[in-house]
């Protein structure tokens, strides 16, 4: 098993080992590191924190799913943004939700759309 830095994504001789090259040590909550994960480079590790904090119902993470959602580049990672708002289903979320309907990714607005 590979173990990266959340802060810098540099890749880690093993897990609760301090970062060789930020000096960060793992000692973040289960839900700060998928927050962070959403900014790692992999695309599928952004589209798999996205899912899980939405299946979490992590409204802490409402703000950097926004985020998510607006300036990701890759579709599939923004639409699993939007759908992780949806679960999370606060006003904020939603109101994210409403200003994206006109989303630069046809997936984003397809999934919109469905959502209602």
């Amino acid at each position: 098993m590979k173990y990266f830095c959340p802060s810098c994504w540099t890749e880690l001789t093993g897990p609760n080992h301090k970062c060789p090259s930020c000096g960060a040590l793992p000692d973040m909550d289960y839900s700060q590191g998928l927050r962070m994960a959403l900014h790692s480079p992999d695309y599928q590790t952004r589209r798999r924190a996205a899912f899980v904090l939405g299946k979490r119902h992590d409204t802490s993470a409402t703000q950097a799913l926004i985020e998510t959602l607006q300036d990701d580049p890759d579709p599939y990672v923004a639409a699993e943004a939007a759908g992780a708002l949806a679960a999370l289903g606060t006003e904020e979320a939603l109101a994210a939700l409403k200003a994206a309907k006109a989303h630069r990714f046809v997936i984003v607005r397809s999934l919109l759309e469905r959502l209602g």
